[in-house]
């Protein structure tokens, strides 16, 4: 079992394709393989915190910091 630095995780993790994203409190996200084996991919900063659980949308990742609605993808 591997645990996430970086702070609390209220915001449940969600699945794109092959990955899983993790956003903290604080604001940090972790994306790791979405295999048994735990595998960290990477690891960011968000510049607020992240408490509600992101959503996913046309291939996009929405997720809801603290003062601003941050969108994720590539644009067709």
């Amino acid at each position: 079992m591997e645990r996430l630095p970086g702070g609390e995780v209220t915001a449940s993790p969600v699945m794109v394709e092959d990955r899983i994203y993790a956003f903290t409190e604080n604001g940090t996200v972790f994306v790791f393989a979405a295999e048994p084996k735990f595998r960290l991919l990477s690891q960011g900063k968000l510049e607020e915190g992240v408490k509600a659980s992101p959503a996913v949308a046309d291939g996009k990742l929405l997720v809801r910091g603290a003062k601003s609605l941050y969108c994720f993808g590539s644009s067709k």
